[in-house]
């Protein structure tokens, strides 16, 4: 799939003539927001094929057109099948994507707007933040099939399956709040808060608008990713520069650590260093939340264990959940996750 991505017809004039941030791209932020969230890996690909793209594990592919239209009820049928002066409409912009891979299941095409669709016949669907086109009446359909045809010069079916209309609530003209707003709210109820926030949406505005105006041509997929893209690894170390830590649950864990382990420092600096790794992974790894959840769960139902010592506690669970752990982990870090999850037991300050 990916040696079919580098074919796809791209276009580097618009980060060429742009020499400038669209507020526009703030959208593929907000994404990047919502799959960091969920844990979800990816790189996301600014104006090349499309204005976003989201590359996925096991080559699945998304690509969005974003447009803003600041007057009017709708964005309308005319409006993402006309031509005009460009090359392409819109969705013959996202189309072609389509047309040109092998794997049109792998692909999902989109267009997102901040005005709901309206379509031949006048009909808004402003109560749906998303429509598949195949779920277009048949008048619709067919005007759309025809249009495609003659602009892409295809003879075969038009498949609208996983093509879509999107019309987002995040403000697409003046973005900016909305951006910080997330960035903010994006830890509640897990006892991390972000410092600087303003700060930290510079440095993220700053990387996507070089991704976005990188204007050379690449030779390779890696390359392209390099120059053109932002992966989760990029989020998650630059979130780990500004999360602050509930202080009182990590001084009490390190206050454990240097309790049960004074009579063996080398352990006792594996344990420390891995409650830095542990709580950043609290706030990036969806399988590290999960289990911690397990570990709340497992305790709250079998509260019986804590009539023991906390040393015990911690063994008896540790136990219970060491194969349930990805092989990247350590010991040290497994046992720091039983030991944080514990004092937030204990606390009252978890919340799922």
């Amino acid at each position: 799939m990916k040696s079919d991505y580098m074919k796809l017809p791209h276009d580097l004039s618009g980060a060429m003539a742009k020499n400038r941030f669209k507020n526009e791209l703030l959208w593929g932020v907000h994404k990047m927001l919502k799959l960091y969230k969920n844990g979800i890996e990816y790189n996301v690909v600014f104006d090349y094929v499309c204005d976003i793209e989201i590359h996925l594990t096991e080559d699945k592919f998304e690509f969005y057109q974003i447009k803003t239209h600041n007057s009017g009820e709708g964005y309308t049928f005319r409006q993402i099948t006309n031509i005009g002066n460009k090359n392409n409409s819109v969705l013959g912009t996202l189309y072609k994507i389509k047309q040109n891979t092998e794997y049109p299941e792998n692909i999902k095409l989109a267009i997102v707007s901040n005005k709901p669709f309206k379509d031949l016949n006048n009909h808004l669907y402003n109560q749906k933040e998303k429509i598949e086109l195949i779920e277009l009446d048949e008048k619709n359909r067919n005007e759309m099939t025809k249009i495609l045809k003659q602009e892409l010069k295809i003879e075969g079916k038009i498949d609208f399956n996983n093509v879509f209309f999107i019309k987002t609530t995040m403000d697409l003209i003046e973005p900016k709040n909305a951006i910080i707003g997330e960035i903010v709210t994006l830890f509640e109820g897990k006892s991390i808060e972000i410092r600087k926030p303003n700060v930290l949406y510079k440095l993220l505005i700053d990387e996507v608008s070089k991704k976005a105006e990188y204007e050379l041509e690449t030779d390779n997929y890696d390359e392209l990713i390099m120059k053109k893209g932002i992966g989760s690894n990029y989020i998650e170390d630059l979130f780990s520069k500004f999360i602050k830590y509930d202080n009182e649950i990590v001084e009490n864990v390190n206050k454990k650590i240097e309790k049960t382990y004074e009579t063996n420092v080398r352990k006792k600096i594996y344990m420390k260093k891995a409650v830095a790794k542990i709580l950043q992974y609290l706030s990036s790894s969806k399988e590290i939340q999960n289990i911690g959840n397990e570990i709340l769960r497992y305790i709250e139902e079998n509260n019986e264990i804590l009539d023991n010592s906390e040393e015990r506690v911690i063994d008896n669970v540790f136990n219970m959940f060491e194969n349930k752990f990805s092989k990247i982990y350590t010991e040290e870090e497994k046992r720091v996750l039983v030991m944080i999850m514990l004092e937030k037991y204990e606390e009252g300050l978890y919340n799922e």
